[in-house]
C-alpha cells in the first residue's frame, strides 16, 4: 500500500471483465443483502464511548462496514483486537490509513500532526466482515465479539 512514486495500471484482463459483467447482473441483490446485514449491525452494536459507528445515509453502497474503536478505552491495540477476533474465526480488516503519512506524501513535506483527524480515524478504523454470502447469524456473532471487547470480557 505504501508507494514511493506515482503510477498506475488501469487495464483489466479479459477474464476479469467477463466475470465482472456476469456479477453486474447480481449487483442489486448483493446491495440489498449488504443493506440487510448493515441494518443488523447497526441494531445490535451499542452506543458506547469507545465506539463510533458509520452513518447510515441514503445511497450508501455498504462496500465495507468500518467502525472506529478507541483503543485506550478498550484496553487493547488494533493488532491485539484483530487477534482476539481471529481466535473466534472473525476476520476483520484495516482500511483508510492517513494518506499524508505514506512515503510518497512524506516526500512532499507532510508529517505526523499535519492532519490530526485523518490520523485518528486512520488509527482507529476497524473493518468488520460484510459480504453478500454472509448470514444474519454471522453478524450476530461478530456483534457479540465486538460487545465483549467493549465490555472488557
Amino acid at each position: 500500500m505504501d508507494v514511493t512514486a506515482w503510477g498506475g495500471k488501469m487495464n483489466m484482463p479479459d477474464v476479469s471483465a467477463a466475470l465482472g459483467l456476469v456479477q453486474l447482473n447480481k449487483l442489486d441483490g448483493f446491495n440489498r443483502k449488504r443493506r440487510t446485514l448493515v441494518e443488523r449491525y447497526l441494531q445490535q452494536l451499542p452506543a458506547h464511548d469507545a465506539l463510533v459507528l458509520p452513518a447510515d445515509v441514503e445511497g450508501h453502497s455498504w462496500h465495507m462496514f468500518c467502525i472506529l474503536l478507541d483503543w485506550e478505552k478498550i484496553g487493547l491495540n488494533r493488532n491485539q483486537t484483530l487477534e482476539v477476533l481471529k481466535q473466534q474465526s472473525i476476520t476483520a480488516g484495516i482500511h483508510y490509513p492517513a494518506m499524508h503519512l505514506f512515503s510518497l506524501y512524506r516526500q512532499y513535506g507532510y508529517k505526523p500532526g499535519d492532519f490530526p483527524n485523518a490520523e485518528r480515524i486512520g488509527e482507529q478504523t476497524l473493518t468488520l466482515p460484510l459480504f453478500p454470502g454472509m448470514e444474519e447469524n454471522d453478524v450476530d456473532r461478530v456483534c457479540s465479539a465486538v460487545i465483549s471487547l467493549l465490555n472488557g470480557t
